[in-house]
């Protein structure tokens, strides 16, 4: 059933689940929704021991389930997932048609830990889901997720469900301390807005191979429109193969604003792939607006035709560290588009 309060009210959920058979979540929400004006919604869960996993903290899943603050109210998540069980072992999870985490003057904060798992993978910390979205009107939206171990796929946070805010936008997430591939700290296939904000995303890969500290995929598009700046920094995890610091194959938008990608490797080049501490994919994008856009990488990597663009601004190509040496070839230089009132490559200090 539905749960509201009024005026300060406020509204609390604890739960711990135990030895169930799959699905064993400690705050399930199901197609119901938790509404309040100037009081905060605090939703804490800790996931079950069930042999097939899928022991979630907190799970969102219904169409829709509805956590909403019309007020000064934050909302409050954190999921703990736990080290029993194959697989889906989630801090938090969010999911389904509709389902949506809503506030107007009061910040959203979601907290999310993986469990380990024993088998196929799948132990983020934070997945928003398709279908789902997370909404502040006229406040911050903080999201930091940390991955499971054992199997693939674990990633800090996962996001394919939009979020949109007037204030600031901060992810970060940090992929698990071993495990299988694809065990990005912060992968992002979906749309982030900050109207009136900065945005950050700060991301750790962990596992082995294709494993980003942040990935912005292909349907990713991050936009900023208030005249901030997005910041972008990533540590590749430990593989040898397909591992980079930021790997961006969608859009990264500041109009106005400035952008900053800040990228570390750390592995080596692989059978079948290399490792960069900035890789822009072909299809990758970068555009400020009256701004300037800042790349910081201890090995660059940058594809297609003027995909680096500014109107007016500068654009900084630089080592992370000033004594370092990096190389840029001429398909990185024709990724820079006409327009920059200046480039300037490298570091005086």
């Amino acid at each position: 059933r539905d749960i509201s309060t009024s005026g300060t009210g406020s509204i609390q959920l604890d739960g711990r689940a135990g030895p169930t058979g799959g699905g064993a979540h400690g705050v399930n929400i199901a197609t119901y929704e938790l509404a309040t004006t100037d009081g905060d919604i605090i939703i804490d869960g800790t996931g079950g021991t069930a042999a097939s996993g899928l022991n979630r903290g907190v799970m969102l899943n219904g169409s829709p389930a509805e956590v909403r603050s019309t007020g000064g109210g934050l909302i409050e998540i954190n999921g703990l997932g736990r080290d029993v069980g194959l697989r889906d072992n989630e801090g938090v999870r969010i999911q389904g048609t509709g389902t949506i985490v809503s506030s107007n003057f009061g910040d959203i904060n979601i907290d999310g830990i993986g469990g380990d798992g024993t088998g196929v993978g799948f132990n983020r910390g934070i997945f928003l889901n398709v279908g789902s979205s997370i909404e502040s009107q006229n406040a911050n939206v903080i999201l930091d997720g940390f991955a499971g171990n054992g199997g693939d796929g674990n990633i800090g946070v996962a996001m394919s469900a939009p979020v949109t805010a007037s204030g600031d936008i901060v992810v970060n997430g940090q992929g698990p301390a071993s495990g299988g591939t694809t065990s990005d700290g912060v992968a992002i296939n979906t749309t982030l807005t900050s109207n009136s904000g900065n945005i950050t995303i700060n991301g750790t890969g962990g596992g082995s191979n294709t494993s980003s500290g942040v990935f912005v995929r292909t349907s990713a598009n991050i936009n900023l429109l208030s005249g901030g700046l997005i910041s972008i920094i990533g540590t590749a995890g430990p593989g040898s193969i397909d591992s980079h610091g930021v790997r961006i194959d969608g859009a990264v938008s500041a109009n106005p604003g400035s952008i900053e990608i800040i990228g570390s490797e750390n592995g080596g080049v692989g059978t079948s792939g290399t490792t960069e501490g900035v890789f822009l994919e072909p299809a990758g994008s970068l555009t400020a607006v009256s701004g300037d856009i800042t790349i910081r990488t201890t090995e660059p990597e940058f594809s297609g035709t003027s995909a680096i663009s500014a109107v007016g601004g500068t654009l900084f190509v630089q080592p992370i560290d000033a004594f370092e040496n990096f190389e840029l070839d001429s398909t990185d230089i024709q990724a820079f588009a006409d327009g920059f009132a200046q480039i300037t490559i490298g570091r005086a200090d």
